[in-house]
Formats: C-alpha cells, structure tokens, sequence
C-alpha cells in the first residue's frame, strides 16, 4: 500500500457501519477517489472530543490515505480543514450553485482519473461563490462550459446545439438533484 499525501475537495459521503465513513473526494493529484474514515462518526459525536471532524461536502483538506492497488476503496487516516467555503453556506442560490458544481464533478469523472485542471476549475468556483459580488448565474456558466471542454465531454467545435444543462442530461447523467433545484431558482 502506498502513502498518498494530497489537497482534494469532498464531493459526498456517506455512512458505512455504525462508526465509519466512505466519502468521495476529487484530489489535486491522483482524481477522484473514495476513502473510508474508520470510526469518524465516533469521534466527531463525543462532547470532549479533541478531534475536528471537517470531512464534509464542500470542505478542501489535505488528506492523507492508503491507496489500496486491488481496491477502489483506500482508507483515509487524515483530513486537516484547509477551506470550508463559510461564505457559501449562508446563501441559497450560492450552496445550491455549489451542490450542483460538486456533483458534477462526481457524476462527470471517473475514480483516479488524474485532472489537476479540473481540481484547479472547481476549486477557483468555490472561491468565486463565496465573493458576495460574484454573479451566481455567470460563476457557474463558466464553471459548466469549462468542466465540458476539461473533462472531453465538449464537442471539438466548442457548440452545444441545446442549453448548456440539457447537454448535461444528455452525456453525463439525467438526473442532477441539484441541477432541477438550481433550474427552479432560475440559476442554471
């Protein structure tokens, strides 16, 4: 097993057993991949707990994790909070915004498929988000449009033929829960 040292943004997670945590993470260096956090639940729960449990959708840690060579699950054995992107989280249409680039990124990549581009891409969006000046509409034009030429799902000529999300629908996946909400508030 190898040692991986690395920034990644937390995409999703979910419980696993009673303690644990498998959360999906897009790394600076090695792509996306999953991690499980044995007993984090356990940890953050205690009133006395000395630990800071920040593996959460939309944080940015520097990880630390064991690459498993005949599994895509590693385990994740630490997560020191570098962003928590607080601006984002005190705004509707911005954590909606936020969800939806997230997901994206999870739905539209595969397991350790190296993109530092993509890393930088989402990153940058996040920061933009939590600029109170910064149009939510534009930010995320920008960060949709770009992730498609990035990630190869843009065709060569740069031309969609149809609304930006449609094409989504059509070549990554039909059903985004955020991007429906994100429509409905009149942001995608």
């Amino acid at each position: 097993m190898a040692i991986r040292t690395t920034e990644a943004v937390v995409l999703k997670t979910h419980a696993f057993r009673s303690t644990s945590l498998i959360a999906t993470l897009y790394t600076k260096d090695f792509g996306k991949v999953q991690g499980l956090a044995k007993g984090i639940r356990v940890r953050c729960d205690r009133k006395d707990s000395k630990f800071f449990c920040f593996l959460e959708p939309l944080t940015l840690n520097k990880i630390v994790y064991y690459q498993k060579s005949h599994s895509g699950l590693h385990l994740l054995t630490q997560a020191d909070l570098l962003n928590h992107f607080n601006p984002v989280r005190h705004s509707l249409n911005r954590i909606t915004a936020a969800s939806f680039a997230l997901e994206l990124v999870e739905k539209g990549t595969q397991l350790e498929d190296i993109n530092k581009s993509i890393f930088d891409l989402l990153v940058a969006t996040l920061n933009r988000l939590c600029d109170e000046i910064a149009s939510v509409k534009e930010t995320m034009l920008f960060f949709q449009s770009e992730f498609l030429r990035l990630s190869g799902f843009m065709p060569k000529d740069n031309k969609l033929n149809m609304p930006i999300t449609d094409f989504i629908r059509i070549h990554i996946d039909n059903e985004f829960k955020t991007l429906d909400f994100m429509e409905k508030m009149k942001y995608g």
